[in-house]
């Protein structure tokens, strides 16, 4: 199955939305004591909510790097219980070991049923003549309170090598090995309290290495009873090929389920070419042959002509039911355009209990391939390094995502899957969430490079929180990122309908429906404030013109969906004029909690055109004396008000007749006839006035023209003093 998506600055939305109780916006950064080298590699939580991060730090003489530990609150803060720094005292929430080499990092976590604490990693001596680093694994235990237990790793048997809370694996059952070099990656416990590791051996300049595991007894040492050689640690290596150990759990019954991957490097003649290991030992350690095909299952991902197909295994999880679940991603050599380029994805693959493909998985395939690349952004790869279950058979992926082994870096990457395979668009909406900018594509410094080192790359942790949500974990900018989402919660969904296409003016009343869905996994209740506004682009800059807020009591279980019928005036403000949508926000004050409020606003799919509400009230003579008339005689006028506005006019306005000898309708010559002041209530329209008045007894004979004069400021009308020529001249004699 593929999925291929454009990469883009996303949003976190509904179920994946930042929880704002964590760093007080979600996201915050974490520092090993604030040195300049800090990644994080591993994490695992606690039953408490506490996170416990590994990775590394630099060391104090700024001479390579140490191993290094801290515990975070559920609210992000240090724990301030935990840890010591043995070179500067507590830890203040870390720890920090500098180990007799020069370049230690810890890979691997896990949380005994006690509280102590496991850590798994690689510690290694830089020869500074040869350029060559030679390494071995090494297995740390703190205490639950972060110090070092002294239980562990110092009463080891002969040939044996450790100190205060830690012991040193070669990882390799060749005795003729002239350059030890080798690493634990992944750790896991069994139900008796001992420890398994898995990780690499006999890693060569050249990129290759063998699988190994080994089992410690709870007080640190070997436990020879475990595997075939008699000495704690099995390796199987493949000629030719880099191979490790990257991903390791238990089952119920205690049996060894190990992932990793088979690369063989390129060179001038051949291409690299890589696939998925999965092997199953028994408890013991020995072959379980009732899996796969003598114990192991090799995974291969389909190729096309041309292209260029490693896969890299990286996590294994056991389900419920038995299946093994194996994460991981994978790196596809492809031409876009005549250019040569690589884009990478997470890759899944599910096991039966036999070790058989999963049909029920992937499109009865057994396996999953999900990519954000593209012909766009043939760039934006992702790379998984961590697989987490979740409840209903759902699980996550986690990875970082950026270019292929550069510094050229986009963020981390976290997908929610169905437990079919198919993404669960539920979560952020797509299935997929993208957090830019916060994680550091950072290869490690292990000799060999190329795949090698992609395997043992930083990238973005994933961990479920007690209680619901979820951590992501990266590196970046030689700092810890630490982000926690709400994984599962209401996720309410608006859709403005039933708006009426048209034009309006300012003040016409008008309905809408809104429609608003739960597209979370958590039933939404409570009062919902539903704010509707006028956007001239569909969207909310928060300059549109506000229409009405309405509250409305919503109750919604996963799934449902509801109609609210809003009703509104189109407003009345100059400023609204021209062409909008109805754009309709929901929750608009957050005082129901969603995992995001992104998708809550929604804008109507028809424009509405909306002129300013506005008075234009005029008047003209439309009949009265015309003939000879004399000073101190009646004469009755009829008026013609007409108001062409789009509202009505309602109130009082000011009626003047004037008469003027010079014809013209103003100068020191107007002699007023008449006033009337009267109270109107004209829709947009006309309407006629009878207006009588008395002649001045005093009033000079001679020819007059008849002169109106309206005043509506009373009303705000459009140029409310108007004064003009209405009537024809009349004689007085």
């Amino acid at each position: 199955m593929y999925m291929i998506q454009g990469l883009e600055a996303r949003r976190l939305f509904a179920t994946g939305g930042l929880d704002p109780t964590f760093f007080g916006d979600g996201t915050g950064t974490i520092t090993f004591g604030n040195r300049s080298l800090d990644t994080v590699f591993g994490s695992a939580v606690q039953p408490d909510g506490k996170i416990v991060l590994v990775g590394s730090t630099d060391s104090p003489d700024g001479n390579g790097t140490d191993l290094a530990v801290a515990r975070l609150n559920p609210d992000a803060t240090l724990d301030q219980t935990f840890g010591i720094t043995l070179a500067n005292g507590p830890g203040g929430g870390l720890f920090e070991i500098p180990l007799p080499t020069n370049t230690d990092t810890a890979f691997g976590v896990v949380i005994q049923p006690d509280g102590k604490i496991v850590i798994v990693g690689s510690v290694a001596q830089i020869d500074s003549t040869l350029g060559l680093q030679f390494g071995q694994a090494v297995v740390i235990r703190l205490t639950a309170s972060g110090g070092p237990d002294d239980s562990f790793g110092t009463n080891l048997p002969e040939g044996e090598t450790g100190g205060l809370g830690f012991v040193f694996l070669p990882l390799s059952t060749d005795p003729n090995t002239e350059l030890p070099n080798s690493e634990a990656r992944a750790v896991t416990l069994q139900s008796t309290g001992k420890i398994v590791i898995g990780g690499a051996a006999d890693l060569t300049v050249g990129g290759t290495s063998s699988f190994a595991i080994a089992r410690l007894n709870t007080d640190g040492s070997l436990d020879r009873s475990f595997g075939d050689s008699g000495t704690g640690i099995e390796t199987e290596p493949v000629p030719g090929f880099f191979t490790a150990v990257l991903g390791i759990a238990t089952t119920a019954d205690d049996r060894v389920v190990l992932t990793g991957t088979a690369i063989r490097p390129s060179d001038a003649l051949n291409p690299a070419i890589g696939v998925f290991v999965t092997a199953r030992l028994t408890a013991t350690g020995r072959t379980d042959f009732s899996f796969g095909d003598e114990g192991a299952v090799i995974t291969l991902f389909p190729v096309s002509e041309g292209e260029t197909v490693l896969p890299l295994a990286t996590s294994v999880v056991i389900q419920p039911d038995g299946k093994t679940l194996v994460g991981g991603f994978i790196i596809r050599g492809i031409s876009l355009s005549g250019i040569a380029v690589s884009i990478g994805g997470f890759a899944l693959a599910r096991y039966n209990f036999d070790g058989s493909p999963d049909l029920s998985f992937g499109g009865g395939t057994g396996r999953v391939e999900t990519y954000f690349g593209g012909e766009d952004n043939p760039k934006a790869n992702i790379f998984s390094n961590q697989v987490v279950l979740t409840g209903g058979g759902k699980f996550y992926v986690a990875g970082k995502a950026g270019a292929l082994l550069t510094d050229e870096t986009t963020g981390s990457a976290v997908a929610r899957y169905n437990a079919d395979g198919t993404l669960d668009r539920s979560f952020s909406r797509d299935g997929i969430l993208v957090l830019l900018n916060d994680s550091e594509i950072r290869p490690a410094s292990s000799p060999g490079g190329g795949f090698n080192d992609a395997a043992r790359s930083a990238g973005a942790q994933v961990a479920e929180v007690p209680g619901g949500g979820i951590y992501i974990l990266a590196s970046r900018n030689d700092q810890i990122t630490a982000a926690r989402l709400i994984a599962d919660g209401p996720d309410l969904v608006t859709a403005v309908t039933g708006v009426r296409g048209g034009n309006f003016r300012g003040g016409t009343k008008a309905t809408a429906s809104i429609r608003m869905s739960n597209q979370g996994s958590v039933r939404f209740s409570g009062t919902v404030p539903i704010t509707l506004r006028l956007s001239r682009d569909a969207g909310f800059s928060g300059d549109d013109a506000l229409m009405t807020t309405v509250s409305s009591r919503v109750t919604l279980s996963p799934g449902q969906t509801r109609a609210v019928t809003v009703r509104y005036a189109y407003p009345l403000g100059p400023s609204v004029d021209g062409t909008f949508f109805v754009v309709a926000t929901a929750n608009e004050g957050r005082g129901v909690t969603e995992g995001s409020f992104v998708n809550n606003s929604s804008a109507s799919s028809v424009t509405v055109v909306v002129a300013p509400a506005f008075i234009d009230l005029g008047a003209d003579f439309l009949s009265g004396p015309t003939a000879t008339t004399r000073p101190g005689k009646k004469a009755t006028f009829s008026i013609r008000l007409t108001n062409s506005g789009n509202i009505t006019a309602s109130g009082s306005v000011m009626l003047q007749l004037l008469a003027s000898t010079d014809e013209t309708a103003s100068g020191d010559d107007l002699i007023l006839l008449g006033a009337r002041q009267t109270r109107v209530s004209l829709r947009p329209g006309q309407r006629v006035i009878r207006f009588t008045v008395t002649l001045p007894k005093n009033q000079p004979t001679g020819t007059y023209t008849l002169i109106l004069k309206l005043d509506s400021s009373a009303l705000g009308g459009r140029d409310p003093v108007r004064q003009g020529i209405v009537g024809n001249g009349f004689t007085v004699e």
